[in-house]
């Protein structure tokens, strides 16, 4: 993490949107979470999917605002038991791995450019690694737990988002071993 990089981007961009782009719940075949209880543990994936610039205004007007777009990608997956091996499983390593649910979430943050800045991708970059998490997270965990109850599941209570300490290198994932409630 590079907290100069980090800081040259915030004092550029103000952020102007955040919104559900797309969402995936996949309930395993086999599982009834009314009838099946038993130890469930939970793991968070997480991060960056793309980002690209947008011009915002109409095509042809005088001015024109430039937007800068992250698609942040988010996926909970809801195991029977004890650990979780792999990082995001295909659909055919779902059953055999153990997952019984995968909630998943993707989220359009705009942010628009203040100034003239001349771009800077390595603090874009640090920005969209770093702060992202932080502007998405809340809007995650209520989507995960609406959804999780909305399919049956025990209730899902995510942490809140940590920073990672400096020394760390990009945060992509939050274990959470733990026996849901309920379970």
């Amino acid at each position: 993490m590079n907290p100069s990089l980090i800081r040259e981007a915030a004092d550029h961009l103000d952020i102007v949107g955040l919104t559900l782009w797309s969402s995936r719940i996949e309930v395993g075949r086999n599982f009834n979470p009314q009838v099946e209880v038993g130890e469930m543990s939970l793991k968070i994936v997480w991060g960056v999917a793309r980002t690209a610039l947008a011009k915002m205004g109409r095509e042809g007007a005088a001015s024109s605002e430039q937007l800068w777009q992250v698609i942040f990608r988010t996926e909970a997956l809801i195991t029977k038991g004890g650990s979780f091996e792999s990082d995001v499983p295909s659909s055919e390593e779902t059953a055999a791995s153990g997952v019984l649910a995968t909630l998943g979430a993707e989220f359009l943050i705009q942010y628009r450019l203040r100034d003239q800045w001349p771009l800077n991708d390595d603090a874009l970059r640090e920005f969209a690694q770093h702060n992202t998490p932080i502007h998405v997270w809340p809007y995650w965990r209520e989507w995960l737990q609406s959804n999780a109850t909305r399919v049956g599941l025990p209730s899902v209570v995510i942490g809140m988002h940590m920073l990672p300490k400096a020394q760390d290198a990009a945060p992509s994932e939050v274990e959470q071993p733990k026996a849901l409630p309920g379970s």
